[in-house]
């Protein structure tokens, strides 16, 4: 459960602003407009998302449906995609009519080399370099009328903000860990050490109160 600030400034919510973001962290340490300052509160902002995307989170799952196309291998990830849970073949009417087994990237390439060759795939993988969803044979007509659609549950990661105007993609749970973790890792820049321990020990409340509530959970990669 995330805690309330004890500055004057409340925490911003995952529709502020980059900007709003770091004038938040910045006003921890009286900064006021700082742009050096400012520049390291990004920095911040983003080394915390790395600390959240190391992670994969119940929270933080989303899912992307296909237009399943004949003669079509390969489709395109959402920016946003971190690991796959589990890929759904869609009827007509968009509801679920079975799952497709996931296969490591590494074992798909030696087990369907004629991945362009048209037939009914049996298998998917995830080309990570490219994020690619990839189909163990291009579809065919009658697989494509069977399962004209496919829904892919995944798990997200957290985009870096970049331009001022970005917005934070998360969910609320995990505003209160990205403000003080940012928070402390300025004020250690500052050298103000009290204030970067008390940051740092909020943020490590936070962290543990999030573990503890998203419970770990298993693909079913290999499951269907």
């Amino acid at each position: 459960m995330a805690k309330t600030l004890q500055s004057s400034v409340a925490l911003a919510t995952a529709q502020d602003s980059f900007a709003t973001l770091k004038r938040y962290v910045v006003d921890y340490v009286q900064g006021g407009d700082d742009p050096e300052l400012l520049d390291i509160a990004g920095r911040a902002i983003n080394r915390a998302i790395d600390r959240i995307n190391a992670k994969t989170w119940i929270k933080l799952l989303a899912r992307q449906t296909f237009t399943t196309t004949l003669n079509t291998a390969e489709y395109a990830l959402n920016k946003d995609f971190k690991d796959p849970i589990n890929l759904s073949l869609l009827n007509s009417g968009q509801y679920p009519a079975k799952r497709m087994p996931y296969v490591d990237y590494k074992s798909f390439e030696m087990e369907y080399p004629n991945a362009e060759s048209p037939g009914y795939p049996t298998r998917y993988s995830i080309y990570y370099h490219t994020r690619t969803l990839v189909l163990s044979l291009d579809p065919a007509q009658p697989f494509v009328d069977a399962y004209p659609y496919m829904a892919l549950l995944y798990h997200k990661r957290i985009p870096y903000l970049a331009k001022d105007s970005d917005r934070q993609e998360t969910t609320p749970e995990f505003n209160g860990f990205i403000g003080w973790y940012a928070r402390s890792d300025l004020a250690a820049t500052r050298g103000e050490r009290g204030l970067a321990n008390d940051a740092r020990g909020e943020a490590g409340s936070i962290w543990r109160d999030l573990r503890e509530s998203d419970n770990t959970t298993d693909t079913d990669w290999s499951e269907s």
